[in-house]
Formats: structure tokens, sequence, C-alpha cells
């Protein structure tokens, strides 16, 4: 009798576990949002801007450098995307310049290069990147790393954008040209 107890109860378990492993994951049910779950996402296509003003643009500190770091701030723009997009302008002690139009995604931290302004006849290059989409994740380590400065300082509150296109833009020109606390 014991022997006869004891199986039914293996075949009862066994045939709850068949149920229970047929049934769809929670996920799959009608009605049940994560709202933690990771979303696609779909990047917004957007124009180029118009090339920057010098006197115009916001600098911005980088750290260590002997490179000028500056935004034009007419061409801050936050998409629906949730990409901070900008054209920084760097400039060497020589006066030598490098203008680029790219982006920045909060979220994963990443910096993505759209175009680079050639200076002789003020048009831009669209950048023909290699990678799938172009993203590139911002090195903490790195020197010189403004797109880290831009994201950590002014764009980005933690894993969110800081604020509407204006705000951020004002938010630089309130906080200025930021250095380090020296002790």
């Amino acid at each position: 009798m014991r022997n006869a107890a004891r199986t039914l109860s293996v075949l009862a378990l066994a045939g709850l576990l068949a149920a229970c492993a047929s049934k769809k994951p929670a996920e799959e049910e009608e009605g049940i949002v994560d709202f933690f779950a990771p979303k696609p996402f779909h990047e917004t296509s957007v124009p180029l801007p118009a090339p920057p003003v010098d006197k115009d643009a916001i600098p911005f500190y980088v750290g260590q450098s002997t490179l000028k770091f500056a935004v034009d701030p007419k061409s801050v723009a936050v998409g629906s995307d949730d990409v901070v997009r900008y054209t920084v302008i760097i400039t060497s002690p020589s006066g030598a310049r490098n203008v680029s139009f790219e982006g920045i995604r909060c979220q994963t931290r990443e910096r993505k290069l759209y175009a680079t302004l050639r200076i002789s006849d003020n048009t831009w290059t669209r950048n023909m990147s290699k990678d799938e989409d172009g993203w590139q994740v911002m090195n903490s380590l790195a020197a010189n790393s403004y797109g880290r400065a831009l994201a950590n300082d002014y764009f980005c509150d933690g894993r969110t954008v800081a604020g509407s296109a204006q705000s951020l833009v004002q938010r630089m020109r309130n906080e200025g040209f930021r250095k380090p606390l020296t002790y």
C-alpha cells in the first residue's frame, strides 16, 4: 500500500511539473509589463547642423590638456530617441581646429561621430564608420575624453538626459568653465 501511495505521489508531482513547464512565461502573458527590461533602440535620423559661429561657442573643461574644447549652443538637440546631439570645437595651442557633430546616449554611456567639418570650405563630411552603428562606449580612463566630460558634467543625470536642449545649454552657461577643486 505504501509503495502504491508513493508511486501515485511521484506521478502526481511529475504531472504537475509537466503542466508548469508547458505554461507560458509570465512575460508572455497579456497585461504584464516589465518596466526594467531593456527597450529596443531606434535611432532618429537628423539633419546636419549649420557650421558653428566661434563667438557663440561655450567652452568646457575636460582635464589637464593644452587643447581647448567648446560646444556650439545652436547645435545642441535632444532627439525623440534620447540622444543628445551637439557640435564640438577642439582647438590646439597653435590654432588648428577640429569640428565635429556628435551624439551621446546617456542610457548606455556611448558616443557617436556623425560628421566632421571641413574647415577649408565649411562643409560637413559624414562619418563612414565601419562599426555596425557607430556607437562607442566612452572610456573613463581615456585622456581628453570630452564626450565623457559633456555627459558627466552637463548632458546626463546618471543614465538619463538631464533635460531639454535649452536647459542643457543653460546648464553649460551657468556652470561655466569647470575645473577640478584643488586642495
